[in-house]
């Protein structure tokens, strides 16, 4: 089976563009900036983004992250059978829903592919991205987790924690007291700052079933922060542990039918109705 890591994608606009080249809705820069091939560096690595299909209307963007990695094999009997290494191209699917919904910004990235740590990968390609003069906006992706892990790690724990950070993207700021907390977003638009930590933490503990942290990690898991916390006793949760995944049949093989293949099980691959699932360590791709 092919696994996808799921991810949302967050666009603030520019405050001041260094290259105006006329204005772009969401939906249009990001066609726009997956639309062409380009090279991006991660950890001192060359990795390559290669659009399949930019699509239009409700079609998602579909593409793939490449990097030379070395194979390690045999020579052939003639040549003395000895050990030998030969670079081959190795990729990770890449499919986005650009538009801007209730599920929408979304992004799914194929995993265990050699590519190495999603999230890690999509912070590098969209770091190039946001380096562009003609950006008018600045992309932040936070991974798509399951709440219901942060819950059950707070059950085990009393409901008592020493304390809970959140991180969330500015401007989507979400709501701690039941209305609009427009100091939250008053830090983002005076400073400029795309995002802001909060962190909840007493030596006598800190309620996790109370309603802001519930509301904070239901408003989290859809992409909007990534939340840590600290029992009493040391344990430690992070939500990137937990992001959720979906799975369609393998995609090795498919040739130049893997794009029709991505079309048509979009819903599938974004992780739509019943096709996520949380995603567990054992399937993570190795660190790169």
């Amino acid at each position: 089976m092919a696994t996808f890591e799921l991810h949302h994608l967050s666009l603030a606009e520019r405050t001041q563009p260094r290259l105006f080249d006329g204005k772009f809705s969401k939906v249009e820069w990001l066609r726009k900036a997956f639309g062409s091939p380009f090279a991006f560096e991660h950890r001192g690595s060359a990795f390559h983004w290669v659009p399949f299909s930019v699509g239009d209307g409700d079609e998602p963007i579909v593409g793939v992250i490449e990097r030379e990695y070395p194979f390690q094999h045999y020579e052939a009997p003639e040549n003395g059978g000895y050990p030998t290494s030969t670079d081959v191209w190795q990729g990770a699917v890449v499919t986005i829903d650009p538009r801007h919904h209730s599920d929408g910004q979304k992004l799914a990235f194929e995993r265990g592919t050699r590519i190495g740590q999603p999230l890690a990968v999509l912070g590098s390609l969209i770091g190039q991205i946001n380096d562009r003069d003609d950006a008018p906006y600045i992309i932040s992706v936070s991974a798509i987790w399951d709440e219901g892990s942060f819950q059950a790690f707070a059950e085990r724990h009393g409901n008592i924690l020493r304390s809970v950070t959140f991180q969330f993207v500015v401007p989507n700021m979400f709501d701690l007291s039941g209305k609009l907390d427009e100091k939250l977003k008053q830090v983002g638009e005076d400073t400029g700052a795309k995002h802001v930590t909060l962190t909840l933490e007493s030596p006598d503990g800190v309620r996790a079933d109370a309603p802001e942290v519930e509301a904070g990690v239901v408003y989290g898991s859809k992409g909007q922060a990534t939340v840590t916390a600290k029992a009493m006793d040391g344990e430690r949760y992070s939500s990137t542990d937990k992001v959720r995944t979906s799975r369609i049949a393998p995609l090795l093989g498919q040739g130049k039918a893997l794009l029709s293949v991505v079309r048509d099980y979009a819903n599938e691959v974004l992780g739509r109705g019943d096709a996520s699932t949380s995603g567990t360590d054992s399937d993570r791709d190795p660190p790169d």
